[in-house]
């Protein structure tokens, strides 16, 4: 049996279902789940992840995950440039470490041979000892990164979607925390919080390259099989159509918007269908020619018209929340204000009417290869098959998604839009010179379908 999968960049590829990355999974006597994708690399990404992040956090504790990160294996009072380059040194491995709203990874990519020292050094960073210089430290560095954080471009609006979308839920919270939440923060709040999140039933250790499960499993059942098994209660917030306007006339020359819709989280059956939305819409920009010719109807549409200079889908799926819709940036004259907005909107009512079979078909090749692009090597395998067992429990096959995937018509697809874009509201996040800016009035209407 072969699957086939068709791209528009790189014409046809060809995968054998016996060549599809397998992963591995089991748990420990304690609990902490192990996942495994062993491969013919000579290094592997080994490290363990924690459901943590502002998502399960609130106004004042946000940003403690952000000071317990930067604790870990970074130069502090106590940890000289050194010290951490020393033990990168001995073990030839690269330790990294990121954190989103839901969650917080420690990981490593090293030789394979090194790799169980590499997460048993992980294991002893992140419990070590905390004290007030230490803890003094990664609070300075945290908050010089609230206060130096861009106010332009994707990452900032799509902080303030979250703000309005889920203003009665911790999804609502800064990633990184605020300045008022972090100065108040004490030590005693970072102990605390290490101690509720440094849990199995919030943590997998996974592991992608060269290593075979049951050698990860040893490597795991050594540094952490003394966590205690802990509980965790799932991160939710209710979804609210809300709009905020960031106006600086005299900064920006420019304007830019985000129109998001209450989305399925990750664990939600729907979660393909917005993936194959997203992929067929695609993104553009006027300066790079990225897009150009994706036959999406959004972006033809621009691009004949003259409107805006760059047009991104989003699709951002928590674990039981999300959001989807399109971010677009253009100069800020008066068709760009009042036209782009009314574009973005009538285009999603537009699609749930109208959708056709090649577009579904487009759709289903991009998104069929942008899974496969997630076992691109041992890093990006690592992400994909933690944040499958954080949000969902266990792994997901990659031979289940294409074939899920696959099976997804034209029609539940539009029944799909029409449940999440038709009569609803919308969240909305618009920055830079929008004097001509449509109130909420206008733009909750856009989601109407008139046959008039």
């Amino acid at each position: 049996m072969r699957l086939t999968t068709t791209c528009l960049l790189h014409g046809v590829r060809n995968y054998s279902v016996n060549n599809l990355p397998k992963t591995t999974f089991s748990r420990l006597s304690n609990g902490l789940a192990v996942a495994t994708v062993q491969t013919d690399s000579p290094l592997t990404t080994i490290g363990v992840s924690f459901k943590a992040g502002s998502a399960y956090e609130n106004r004042k504790t946000n940003g403690v995950s952000s000071v317990l990160q930067g604790l870990a294996y970074k130069p502090s009072k106590s940890k000289s440039k050194d010290f951490i380059k020393n033990i990168e040194s001995k073990l030839g491995a690269s330790l990294e470490t990121t954190l989103d709203r839901e969650q917080l990874s420690y990981f490593a990519n090293v030789e394979n041979s090194r790799a169980g020292e590499a997460l048993s050094a992980i294991g002893g960073s992140i419990s070590d000892n905390i004290n007030q210089d230490d803890f003094e430290h990664s609070k300075t560095r945290t908050l010089k990164l609230v206060k130096g954080a861009p106010t332009f471009g994707t990452g900032y609006l799509y902080d303030h979607l979250h703000t309005v979308a889920f203003q009665d839920g911790p999804h609502s919270l800064p990633h990184r925390g605020s300045v008022e939440s972090l100065e108040a923060l004490s030590k005693d709040d970072v102990l605390e919080h290490r101690k509720n999140t440094f849990v199995t039933s919030r943590a997998v250790v996974t592991a992608a390259g060269g290593l075979s499960h049951d050698q990860v499993v040893k490597a795991a059942q050594a540094a952490f099989g003394s966590l205690p098994e802990g509980s965790v209660q799932e991160a939710w917030s209710p979804f609210t159509g809300a709009m905020v306007r960031i106006s600086d006339d005299e900064f920006f020359s420019d304007a830019e918007m985000a129109f998001a819709y209450g989305g399925p989280g990750r664990d939600d059956p729907e979660y393909d269908v917005i993936q194959l939305v997203t992929h067929l819409t695609g993104k553009w920009d006027k300066f790079k020619n990225a897009g150009r010719g994706s036959s999406s109807r959004i972006i033809d549409y621009l691009i004949e018209e003259g409107f805006g200079n760059k047009v991104e889908a989003f699709y951002i799926p928590h674990s039981k929340v999300g959001l989807f819709g399109v971010y677009l940036h253009g100069a800020a004259d008066y068709h760009i204000r009042t036209d782009l907005p009314k574009v973005a909107l009538t285009y999603f009512v537009d699609l749930g009417l109208y959708l056709t079979d090649n577009e579904v078909s487009r759709a289903k090749a991009k998104y069929s290869n942008a899974i496969l692009r997630g076992y691109d090597g041992p890093q990006k395998t690592f992400e994909t098959v933690t944040r499958d067992v954080l949000q969902l429990g266990q792994p997901r096959e990659v031979e289940s998604a294409l074939n899920q995937v696959a099976g997804i018509s034209r029609e539940h697809i539009k029944k799909v839009l029409q449940k999440f874009t038709f009569d609803v509201d919308v969240s909305v996040a618009a920055s830079g010179q929008l004097p001509a800016f449509p109130d909420y009035n206008y733009i909750r209407r856009w989601t109407y379908y008139n046959s008039l």
